[in-house]
């Protein structure tokens, strides 16, 4: 949401929807009741339709991007 809310919202001001590419395992799986509910909340709070697709269990180790993102969410989180 912080992202969305201080960049994307600028950088797309007519976007509708966004695409969440997730890895399928962790925390995080297609399967997640919770997980699912925490998207539903977002996009109600962002106003926008959002669609994930789940990379197969643990292979977002080939994302090029999330390789530079991951440390800065790491320690966001922290």
């Amino acid at each position: 949401a912080h992202w969305w809310e201080k960049q994307g919202r600028a950088d797309y001001p007519h976007a509708t929807r966004l695409l969440l590419l997730c890895d399928g395992g962790g925390s995080n799986p297609s399967n997640s009741w919770l997980f699912k509910a925490d998207l539903q909340n977002l996009a109600e709070r962002l106003g926008l339709e959002i669609r994930v697709a789940h990379y197969a269990p643990y292979c977002s180790k080939h994302n090029p991007i999330e390789h530079r993102v991951f440390p800065h969410i790491t320690r966001a989180c922290a």
